[in-house]
C-alpha cells in the first residue's frame, strides 16, 4: 500500500512551487515581457503632442442645392 507520511509535505511543496511560478509570471506580465501577448504599447512621452493642421481651400463656392442636383437640360422644339 502507499505510505501516507509523505502526503502533506508533497502537497505543501507543490502549492509553494505553484505560488512561486504564479508570482514570477505576474511580475513578467507587469514588466511587459510576456511572450504570449507581447509587449504593451509604449506610453507617449509627455512632451509629444498631436498637431492638427487645418487648411482652407479657396475656389468657387457653390450653393448646396447646386451640388446635389444636376443642371436641367433644355431643348428647343421646332
Amino acid at each position: 500500500m502507499t505510505d501516507r507520511r509523505f502526503g502533506l509535505p508533497v502537497a505543501t511543496a507543490a502549492a509553494a512551487l505553484f505560488c512561486v511560478a504564479l508570482i514570477f509570471l505576474a511580475l513578467e506580465m507587469r514588466a511587459g515581457d510576456d511572450p504570449a501577448i507581447g509587449a504593451g504599447p509604449k506610453p507617449e512621452s509627455p512632451q509629444a503632442r498631436k498637431v492638427i493642421v487645418r487648411r482652407v481651400v479657396e475656389g468657387s463656392p457653390r450653393a448646396p442645392a447646386e451640388r446635389a442636383a444636376p443642371a436641367p437640360v433644355t431643348t428647343r422644339a421646332s
